[in-house]
């Protein structure tokens, strides 16, 4: 046995308390010496974004999927990318730079042709029409194109790696997630509710994304807990100006009102309007489904946009 652990065995042996002091005292300057060199990497992996900067990408997110039929881009990803390719210098970044730069990035869209039933009737003849099909690009498509190299796509998912909303402390957008207990009912005023149910299962706002389990994914609208095959009514007088599938809304239809307001109205079953209709409020415009891809089992989700801008729209029912 080395001399030094004789010695240092003798001195424990007679006299236990200060052995164990010095003990205490060598593993707190380990500790100290550890936080100290991991620090300078620690703090490389944090964006040094303001909290205020936070719903910039939320609300960037949010209008780039009303834009490009529902593709929700997580905004979490968004600051993470920008942390990396700003080098964490947030001052760069404004929500025009946000906005146009990620929905390019993201979201790619596609014209394809589908059949639709010709008006007036025709036989022996097939009507089609264009429509513009959106896709959104995974994180892992998007640094590729960006022709990042297998360590710096690492310090991209390091950032991804935090929980930015524990250094948010503001992490509504645009109003709270308010989810009534149990039915409720809703205050009438200009719009009314799409359905004879009132049983609200998930809010507007952040929340666990509950297809992928990411947390602070955006919810820009509210769930109605609807069986299969419930009328689904126009909450305001206006004119139809979608009717048709998207990929992650399922069949959904969308009416333009006045004043700059538009209600979306996705996950349906069946659509009983086309595009171009005009409809009063409260007419039925589908029965209510389970389809489209960001969908876990049969329910309305119910939208209020305000000039471009999603709203929460509990706040039209109170």
């Amino acid at each position: 046995m080395p001399a030094w652990a004789v010695k240092i065995g003798l001195q424990v042996a007679q006299d236990p308390e200060k052995a164990l002091k010095f003990l205490f005292f060598g593993i707190m300057i380990i500790i100290v010496l550890f936080m100290l060199l991991t620090l300078p990497f620690f703090l490389l992996f944090i964006p040094a974004a303001e909290p205020e900067q936070y719903n910039d990408y939320r609300n960037a997110a949010l209008r780039i999927a009303s834009e490009s039929g529902d593709q929700l881009i997580n905004w979490q990803e968004m600051i993470a990318l920008d942390a990396f390719l700003l080098k964490q210098d947030f001052s760069k970044s404004n929500p025009t730079h946000i906005y146009s730069y990620f929905k390019e990035a993201f979201i790619w869209s596609e014209d394809v042709k589908i059949e639709v039933a010709c008006v007036p009737p025709k036989k022996h003849f097939i009507c089609t029409r264009t429509e513009t099909v959106y896709h959104k690009r995974s994180l892992d498509e998007v640094m590729s194109r960006l022709n990042l190299s297998t360590e710096d796509k690492e310090s991209v998912r390091n950032y991804l790696a935090l929980n930015l909303d524990d250094l948010d402390d503001n992490s509504e957008v645009d109003g709270p997630i308010d989810i009534p207990p149990g039915n409720f009912t809703p205050v009438i005023n200009q719009f009314t509710w799409p359905c004879d149910v009132y049983r609200v299962t998930s809010g507007f706002g952040t929340r666990i994304d509950p297809i992928t389990g990411l947390q602070g994914a955006l919810h820009g609208g509210i769930d109605i807990g609807t069986p299969m095959g419930t009328e689904v009514r126009a909450t305001a007088g206006g004119v139809v100006s979608f009717s048709g599938y998207t990929e992650t809304g399922g069949y959904m239809v969308t009416v333009n009102h006045q004043n700059g307001y538009v209600t979306r109205y996705l996950h349906l079953s069946v659509m009983l309007v086309n595009v171009g209709d005009k409809v009063r409020q409260n007419d039925a415009i589908a029965l209510s489904g389970n389809t489209g891809s960001r969908t876990t089992g049969p329910h309305l989700h119910y939208e209020i946009h305000e000039n471009g801008v999603k709203k929460n729209p509990l706040l039209f029912y109170k």
